[in-house]
């Protein structure tokens, strides 16, 4: 429908499809969006790779400190920002799922054919990566994807891969599931303006839960349903 490489031509097309065809045509816009999305997030993990491995190099007369691995991974993290132009933050997310990618050769190739956005491929490649054994984690791929083509929402999915995973390897999944906690469970109170304060918590799923059922049945015990503030401000009063 479009030719991409006309502004004036494409600007045309657009006020000129009909309504019938604009659904179909956005969809087919959506995917190539994905594609070429993928392509650039792949070429910037190859470019950051590069930055790395040139900074790993043995030099015979300047050898190797200890701590250049985590130089060269900054490195490479501030390459692809620079060549891509987006945050630091985003171009490490960038090369961690490029990398991850690497060991997920179906879940890739669907990446590269647009059927993913990036926020979903990094929920599966972050969870499928768990899986230790080459032949379930080949499994699990498949799987994987079938159910990401399915209308269901991220949170959704990773429910469902984490089920998957767990099924797979119980063992490792729970040796996992410990080594997150002791790497990220706190709980972080810090000064907000205007006299506020904002909490930041990472607990467990089960716990998470339980705060959510808590604060949905003091609201509905103790507050009024004709309550004129918004959802948010009854969370904090509960």
């Amino acid at each position: 429908m479009f030719c991409y490489s006309d502004p004036d031509a494409d600007q045309l097309t657009l006020t000129a499809c009909p309504e019938s065809e604009l659904a179909d045509a956005g969809r087919t816009a959506q995917r190539l969006e994905r594609r070429a999305a993928a392509r650039k997030i792949l070429l910037a993990h190859r470019v950051g790779a590069a930055m790395f491995n040139h900074m790993l190099t043995p030099d015979p007369d300047h050898p190797i400190h200890p701590g250049i691995g985590n130089a060269a991974e900054k490195a490479a993290v501030g390459e692809i920002s620079l060549q891509f132009g987006v945050s630091k933050t985003m171009a490490g997310r960038w090369a961690e799922v490029g990398q991850l990618l690497l060991a997920l050769p179906t879940i890739r190739r669907h990446f590269l054919d647009g059927d993913y956005s990036f926020s979903r491929v990094s929920i599966i490649a972050h969870t499928l990566t768990q899986i230790t054994d080459d032949t379930h984690r080949s499994h699990a791929e498949h799987t994987a994807a079938d159910l990401a083509q399915r209308p269901i929402t991220d949170p959704m999915l990773r429910e469902h891969l984490e089920a998957l995973v767990i099924d797979l390897d119980p063992d490792h999944a729970a040796q996992t599931r410990d080594e997150f906690a002791d790497r990220n469970h706190d709980v972080v109170i810090t000064a907000d303006a205007h006299g506020h304060a904002s909490i930041d918590a990472c607990v467990p799923a089960e716990h998470g839960l339980h705060l959510r059922k808590k604060i949905t049945a003091l609201i509905t015990a103790r507050i009024c349903r004709h309550d004129p503030r918004t959802p948010g401000q009854r969370r904090v009063a509960a």
